[in-house]
């Protein structure tokens, strides 16, 4: 399968192979035919993966403050790591909000 990904860091998009995903017990897999990038909004994550690590945080307070309410929850140290492995990691070009917690979709979640 196919994946969009995007680096955080620097904004370098690539098309990677990826494992199909497999459906957890709670869970519900979608069988994607077709898919569409946005032009508009993907170029805005390029644009905003080239900027400093000052122009990201001025770009994306409410990411800002998540950022500092981990530093109150988890120090400074815990925080910085976890930054820096984010903006070094490729994502999927539509990327997820930072969480403290892993986050998972239940079937009832999504309505089934």
């Amino acid at each position: 399968m196919k994946q969009v990904t995007q680096r955080l860091r620097d904004g370098q998009i690539s098309v990677v192979d990826v494992p199909i995903p497999e459906v957890s017990p709670y869970g519900v897999l979608i069988d994607v035919r077709a898919s569409l990038l946005s032009a508009g909004t993907e170029r805005k994550k390029v644009e905003t993966g080239r900027q400093s690590l000052i122009g990201k945080a001025r770009s994306r307070p409410d990411d800002v403050q998540q950022v500092l309410d981990k530093v109150r929850t988890e120090g400074v140290r815990a925080t910085w790591d976890a930054v820096r492995m984010r903006l070094g990691q490729k994502r999927a070009a539509s990327p997820k909000r930072m969480a403290t917690k892993p986050r998972s979709t239940s079937a009832h979640q999504l309505g089934a």
